[in-house]
């Protein structure tokens, strides 16, 4: 990609335990900040169809697959003897050993999506497990999934094929709402609820509003959107992207929250932004320890003329 982009993981900074990637993302540069929720792990499968396949002493296993029309999730486990403890390599590991699963390939129908994205990363609470993650627009409510999981040091790609269908309970909610101050506005085109997770799409257009400390070596990053339910309760974002350059004027913003509790009837939408120095696209107030687990994300500016209720209907 032209916007030269690094992942950062909320846990394992330089390590490769979660990367959620478009088709063909560079992995140099300031980029993104991938947290991962436990909805895979929570969810239920959508099929019986349980599968495993063993080659040359690794037998993979889809013990779960769910697709609750936002997400499509996989855990994947692995068997074998002598097996490396981490499910994916580490992001500089120079001695390749067997067994640590690669980036997939993934199809719908016998077709591949070019701007879907996917995530990799170890199950939190199953040792030898992992869970693959699957975000497109354009998935269909039944379809067939083929999953070709490649492993370090085996030549032959694991294979599956598996029916999927969407499970009911996604609430649908299209505000059509604006909001504007200055020369930025935004609207709010519709939030996808489901138990696992919650999606926001919006559009935005006009120049990012700029504090009185994002002024002369320092500037605003693109705009931001936190949820927060009617308990005052923040959803946590699983994804942060940060770009080497200023915002540009329009944005088409498609992110998934963690879901919102049955007992919310309003959420609101509040804006804000980072503050970068331009100069070495450093992020003011980011932290992080020895280990290269980022404490904070960076300082927020909020922008409390563009917070925007909306009602939940169920």
């Amino acid at each position: 990609m032209k916007d030269q982009m690094k992942k950062k993981n909320l846990s394992l900074r330089k390590v490769a335990v979660a990367c959620f990637m478009a088709a063909a993302v560079a992995t140099t540069g300031t980029g993104a900040l991938w947290n991962f929720s436990s909805t895979a792990e929570a969810a239920q499968a959508s099929t019986a169809n349980v599968k495993s396949v063993n080659y040359d002493g690794v037998k993979l296993t889809l013990s779960d697959v769910a697709y609750d029309g936002l997400l499509l999730s996989i855990t994947i486990k692995r068997e074998g003897k002598g097996m490396p403890e981490g499910m994916m390599a580490s992001y500089n590991q120079k001695n390749i050993v067997k067994g640590h699963l690669k980036t997939p390939e993934i199809l719908i129908n016998g077709q591949k999506d070019s701007k879907a994205m996917i995530g990799l990363r170890s199950h939190l609470k199953e040792k030898n497990s992992a869970i693959l993650e699957y975000k497109s627009d354009s998935l269909p409510d039944q379809f067939e999934l083929t999953l070709r999981m490649p492993v370090s040091n085996i030549k032959e790609n694991f294979e599956f094929k598996i029916p999927v269908k969407k499970q009911n309970g996604l609430i649908q909610i299209k505000p059509n709402q604006t909001k504007e101050s200055k020369d930025f506005r935004y609207t709010v085109q519709k939030i996808n609820i489901t138990s696992s997770q919650t999606q926001l799409v919006l559009d935005s257009k006009g120049k990012v509003p700029a504090s009185s400390k994002q002024t002369g070596i320092y500037a605003p990053t693109m705009m931001y959107y936190d949820i927060v339910d009617d308990q005052g309760k923040t959803l946590k974002q699983k994804q942060l992207s940060f770009y080497s350059k200023m915002p540009g004027t329009k944005y088409h913003f498609n992110e998934l929250y963690d879901a919102v509790s049955p007992q919310t009837k309003s959420i609101t939408i509040k804006p804000y932004t980072f503050t970068v120095k331009p100069s070495d696209w450093s992020i003011v107030g980011e932290k992080v320890d020895k280990k290269g687990k980022i404490i904070s994300s960076g300082t927020k500016t909020y922008i409390k003329e563009l917070e925007m209720k909306v009602n939940i209907t169920k």
